[in-house]
């Protein structure tokens, strides 16, 4: 029987920068090597989910580059303003009303619909690769790791970013995005048993440039994330390969996601050995020199 090399991969959150998550699974394709766990958070939750349950790195382009219109996957109206990002929709009257009168600005059901169809509906324990992702919960205030139920619905929780999307519930809990706790969940591959990790990190962790907090918008996504963020990566928390993809961009920026996907590969590339290293049975044994 063929050994198979047991080891996860961890996919940060960051938004529309979360597009480098799949140049990183074409290159990991590409080398033929499938990890035993996938832990996703927000965007890397879903893109995560995608994958484990069968689409391919390439599958997954295909559908993003021929397919997706962001604007397509929220009810906001005046998303459908020829803009590339999404902040002055953010800033529109519909978006503040709805921020005074619900729960969240956005109910997060058409990316659910989206997510529903492309995990083929699967429930943990179903899909081809075991899959988890994280959320938290604002009632509790509890981090939660999804390991059961249908997995659409715990993506759902996983992006539900406070005041954006609306909480999600479940089981009497009020879920928001994973990354207001843990934006990077190595520490979930841990507890799951799994002693190699690499961690994929949209964000670089180095000080944001001032000049990029220019709306209410990118202060209010920095501080909801900074927890996370500041936290040390060491002990369970420290993978033993951290790519981090990331061009500095901000992470409501769909535009180009070509570029991401490049680049999110060209980052992954730069880690071949090491990838290898982790990933290839018996390559350690066959290269002590």
């Amino acid at each position: 029987m063929f050994f198979k090399k047991k080891w996860a991969l961890v996919l940060s959150g960051g938004g529309a920068k979360g597009m480098a998550h799949i140049g990183v699974l074409k290159f990991l394709d590409e080398l033929g090597v499938k990890p035993g766990l996938i832990v996703g958070t927000s965007v890397g939750a879903i893109l995560g989910a995608f994958y484990a349950c069968g689409m391919s790195g390439r599958e997954i382009e295909d559908f993003i580059i021929k397919e997706f219109n962001y604007r397509d996957y929220f009810d906001i109206k005046t998303l459908h303003l020829p803009d590339n990002t999404l902040t002055k929709a953010l800033q529109a009257g519909e978006t503040i009303k709805n921020l005074f009168t619900r729960s969240g600005v956005d109910s997060g059901s058409r990316i659910y619909d989206k997510v529903l169809e492309l995990t083929g509906e699967k429930e943990f324990g179903e899909e081809n690769i075991t899959f988890r992702c994280n959320s938290v919960d604002i009632v509790n205030h509890e981090h939660v790791v999804h390991r059961s139920g249908k997995i659409a619905d715990a993506v759902k929780a996983s992006i539900s970013v406070p005041g954006f999307f609306s909480p999600c519930k479940m089981d009497g809990k009020l879920l928001v995005d994973g990354g207001v706790y843990e934006n990077m969940a190595v520490s979930v591959a841990r507890e799951e048993g799994f002693s190699d990790v690499i961690a994929v990190n949209l964000n670089n962790d180095n000080p944001v440039n001032v000049e990029t907090l220019e709306y209410g918008i990118d202060v209010i996504i920095e501080a909801l994330f900074v927890n996370s963020r500041i936290r040390k990566r060491e002990g369970i928390h420290k993978p033993d390969l951290e790519i981090i993809a990331t061009d500095g961009r901000r992470s409501e920026d769909f535009s180009n996601p070509g570029e991401l996907i490049q680049m999110g590969y060209e980052k992954a590339a730069e880690h071949k050995k090491e990838v290898v290293r982790i990933t290839v049975p018996f390559f350690n044994f066959f290269n002590k020199n």
